[in-house]
């Protein structure tokens, strides 16, 4: 499950935070969305170089909006324990 504040913004997944593959970028909410920073992830945006990250493309906030998850190439999942996972995104008939 995917949440996202009052104003339709991304935050993070109910464990992990999350990452969309986004017009060949590799994004993340910024913590100013309501977000947990969360460990993996903060370690990600201080090493651009990654760990594993898909396609080696290093990650970058920006404020993501459902429209993006709708759009989006790729949906991940981040966490310091399970490091990345994948997501599928099911619409809400």
């Amino acid at each position: 499950m995917i949440l996202h504040n009052e104003r339709g913004e991304l935050t993070e997944a109910s464990s992990s935070n999350i990452a969309l593959l986004l017009d060949g970028e590799l994004v993340t909410p910024p913590v100013e969305s309501g977000l947990l920073g969360g460990t993996f992830r903060s370690y990600l945006l201080k090493n651009p170089a990654g760990w594993q990250n898909p396609g080696g493309l290093p990650l970058r906030e920006k404020v993501l909006t459902i429209a993006d998850l709708e759009r989006c190439e790729g949906i991940y999942l981040l966490n310091s324990v399970r490091g990345w996972g994948t997501a599928v995104y099911l619409s809400n008939p």
